[in-house]
């Protein structure tokens, strides 16, 4: 196993065995809670910030009494429900996935990988930053570092060891085959 893997993906010998057979060890463990820390923040913050704009469309059509604002109700009432259930829809999204946090499965993928990297830039065309990615059969992921795409070489065979995590799956372990 390549020493280049193990320190970009910060895993030793052992942990991979432990993945091999499922399991993590409670160096990962430790890991997969800073992220959960990180994924319940921004979550909570998102239920704040949109649950106070949905009570506020909310009150605002139901109990103003501004002069005209019979006829603008109906329009208001529609325009909270849609606020609702768009609020509805990205929590179920950031609640399914920070599922595979909570309960964390050792998936293994084996197989080709295509790399590259790509320029964020924004509308002004600045540079912002790189972006590294992998394509897995059909599906694109996105490491967490420059020192992860650096290690592994595109159109060689891996496995890797992740837990699901959206786009960014956390990866415990990776070897060259």
């Amino acid at each position: 196993m390549s020493n280049d893997l193990k320190s970009a993906f910060q895993f030793s010998e052992e942990e991979y065995l432990l993945n091999e057979s499922g399991c993590l060890s409670p160096n990962q463990k430790m890991r997969l809670n800073s992220h959960l820390k990180i994924s319940r923040r921004g979550g909570n913050l998102f239920l704040f910030i949109m649950g106070a704009l949905c009570l506020a469309s909310f009150g605002f059509s139901l109990f103003a009494n501004v002069q005209g604002i019979e006829q603008a109700r109906p329009f208001l009432l529609t325009f909270s429900s849609c606020v609702l259930a768009i609020f509805g829809g990205v929590y179920l999204h950031i609640y399914f996935q920070r599922r595979h946090l909570k309960r964390p499965t050792v998936t293994c993928f084996e197989g080709k990988l295509k790399t590259w990297s790509k320029d964020i830039k924004n509308r002004y065309r600045a540079t912002l930053g790189t972006a590294y990615y992998f394509r897995f059969r059909w599906r694109i992921y996105q490491f967490e570092t420059k020192e992860q795409f650096k290690s592994i070489k595109s159109g060689k065979t891996y496995r890797f060891h992740v837990i699901r995590n959206g786009r960014v799956p956390i990866i415990l372990s990776a070897k060259a085959i």
